[in-house]
């Protein structure tokens, strides 16, 4: 056996080697995170019933560390929330990680459900009206743009020249026509938000 056989025999072992445990690594990863969400979806499952949390659109998510770290995260009304266990039993709700409110779980869905209510007074949603008049203004130069190639010179020469479609040329007075039912609608949304 030459010597690039040899290497090739022995670190091939070690590779192997070192690929089984980093396997049984992830495999030993993958239960304690199984078990750790199974746990916590007991105890969370008690706290926020199960519809509830169907409701909020909660994801339970683990991160791999020591021990297992486990949250539910959910997004109400634009904000990023995070619940997660607090000091043995209790919960809490985290904000862009800060703190807002947590408690036993006799008081805890009291508390998020008033964090909740303080959301929902200060969210203040896009305005219908601002995005009517943007997409109009934005339909309106796409209209312009695309009226401007249909009437051009280039245009007809590139429809004449090329006789695969005998359509082509209606092709994009259609685009032009469906462009401009869209802005009929996008302005009659804009006037009815301006009442």
């Amino acid at each position: 056996m030459n010597l690039e056989q040899l290497i090739d025999e022995v670190y091939g072992e070690h590779q192997a080697k070192l690929k089984a445990q980093l396997e049984a690594q992830k495999f030993q990863e993958q239960q304690e995170i199984e078990q750790a969400i199974a746990h916590f979806r007991s105890d969370f499952d008690a706290v926020i019933s199960p519809n509830l949390q169907k409701e909020l659109g909660i994801n339970v998510r683990a991160t791999y560390q020591h021990p297992v770290y486990v949250f539910a995260e959910f997004v109400y009304k634009d904000e990023n929330l995070k619940i997660d266990r607090w000091c043995g039993d209790a919960w809490q709700v985290k904000r862009d990680d800060n703190y807002l409110t947590g408690g036993k779980p006799n008081v805890f869905m009291k508390c998020l459900l008033i964090e909740l209510g303080k959301i929902r007074d200060s969210f203040e949603p896009k305005s219908i009206k601002v995005s009517a008049t943007e997409m109009l203004s934005k339909f309106n130069s796409h209209y312009v743009e695309i009226e401007a190639i249909a009437q051009s010179e280039e245009w007809r020469n590139l429809c004449e020249v090329h006789h695969n479609d005998p359509e082509m040329k209606t092709h994009l007075g259609d685009v032009l026509h469906y462009l401009g039912e869209s802005m009929g609608c996008v302005e009659e949304i804009k006037d009815v938000s301006n009442e």
